[in-house]
């Protein structure tokens, strides 16, 4: 919510500073909005199947399906999804929260050209955070206003296809991520630990595919935890998340890892010496060693910063700290010797060194990312992780999309602006890519 009512200060000129931006802020961080944000979370989902409805007639019921009629997927269901070609052209998808058509479609050569073809689709808004793909890169999953999941698919003819809007889960969504098989969504209600008396939400669901469609079935809660703000996944399949406090233990801290399959808190550590962060961008190194963690409150009277903790086994310390602007997006490079951290407030991508042989600090601030082009506002990023195009980034700014590169020396390269137009219309929100 912040970084969005940041973005709309922006283009209507409107001097906002940071205190003004989140006047109404629930502390809930910009990566995830919490429900508690929206008020009553049934008035706010709109209904997609009226006579307003925009979404294109693609021959499916943009509804949400019966899923009484899907297969039973109540266990990862195994799909064995074949992980499309490494290289060659993808479909890189744009969310334009403030249009009629909410998102659109553009196309990333084998070569890393970016063009704009003006194919576009209606689900609900997608405000901010990563759109998921199957391995495939078949069916895309966006976390949307209101708490809803959108679900499409690219056709063989690589046009899109709404398979749902806005799918209602029985939980306010406030972030999501798919596993490596693409046989489940995990998601997350930012909120307070979840009691079963409803008086609070916080908790950890699976969303089983079904092989057929993609279509996610009921969510089955995993654990609970008390604000829940991130997660990506480790190389050996436990699931690191960024949260207050999870599953049997509700000592303050701002890093877990779990074991997804009991589910099992492994290890949890405090990433800042104090209790007042607000987790923000959240990223892994690709090696493992290291958890990068966004402290973006506005509230605590300490400058933001991003906490770096280590992985050592099954044990987390934390190393340093990092003084950085409103860190709501954090990309580590696929080579082990850099990270960009997107400051949204801040209009700036800082580039991080990265040493991993270090023994104190691994990281450390190299500078503003050296554009030609002005940023803006960036808040989506997606990366690919494999191919020729390995370490390409995609980030959505406030009317334009930009590429950057990690490269295998180090460096990362600025590969221009792709812009949009000028309005709200051309404000971009969640952005996927295929893998």
């Amino acid at each position: 919510m912040r970084s969005k009512l940041a973005v709309l200060c922006v283009v209507l000129s409107v001097g906002c500073g940071k205190d003004e931006v989140v006047g109404d802020d629930t502390g809930c961080g910009v990566d995830q909005r919490c429900a508690e944000d929206v008020g009553n979370v049934g008035d706010t989902r709109q209904d997609m199947g009226g006579a307003n409805n925009v979404t294109p007639d693609m021959g499916r019921d943009t509804a949400s399906p019966d899923l009484g009629d899907e297969p039973d997927v109540s266990k990862p269901s195994g799909c064995n999804r074949v992980p499309r070609a490494a290289n060659g052209p993808r479909k890189v998808i744009v969310a334009l929260p403030f249009t009629d058509t909410q998102y659109e479609v553009f196309d990333l050569d084998g070569a890393g050209e970016l063009t704009r073809p003006n194919v576009t689709f209606a689900m609900g808004a997608g405000h901010e955070g990563e759109i998921q793909f199957t391995p495939d890169g078949e069916v895309g999953y966006s976390v949307q206003e209101g708490g809803t999941i959108g679900v499409f698919r690219i056709n063989g003819s690589g046009q899109p296809e709404v398979l749902t809007a806005q799918l209602d889960p029985g939980f306010y969504v406030s972030g999501a991520l798919i596993d490596a098989a693409g046989d489940n969504l995990y998601a997350w209600e930012t909120g307070f630990r979840k009691l079963d008396d409803g008086t609070a939400n916080g908790a950890m669901y699976r969303l089983p595919l079904a092989c057929a469609t993609g279509v996610p079935a009921p969510a089955v809660e995993l654990f609970r935890g008390k604000l829940i703000r991130a997660a990506a996944w480790r190389a050996d399949g436990q699931l690191a998340v960024a949260a207050v406090d999870l599953l049997d233990d509700t000592t303050p801290n701002d890093v877990h890892v779990v074991d997804i399959d009991g589910p099992t808190r492994v290890a949890s550590q405090s990433a800042f010496p104090d209790d007042d962060a607000i987790a923000a961008g959240f990223a892994l190194t690709n090696d493992g060693n290291y958890i990068l963690v966004g402290d973006n409150s506005a509230f605590s009277g300490i400058p933001n910063r991003v906490g770096v903790v280590g992985i050592q086994g099954e044990m987390l310390f934390a190393q340093q700290e990092l003084m950085i602007a409103d860190p709501v997006r954090i990309l580590t490079s696929p080579f082990d010797n850099a990270a960009i951290v997107l400051s949204t407030t801040d209009d700036n991508i800082y580039v991080l060194d990265y040493n991993p042989g270090a023994a104190v600090s691994a990281f450390a601030i190299r500078g503003p990312l050296v554009t030609t082009a002005p940023i803006l506002l960036p808040l989506g990023a997606a990366m690919i992780q494999r191919g020729d195009l390995q370490g390409m980034v995609i980030v959505g700014e406030n009317v334009g999309v930009r590429r950057l590169r990690f490269e295998v020396g180090g460096n990362v390269a600025d590969l221009g602006l792709l812009e949009l137009g000028g309005g709200i219309e051309s404000i971009t929100g969640a952005v996927g890519v295929q893998p």
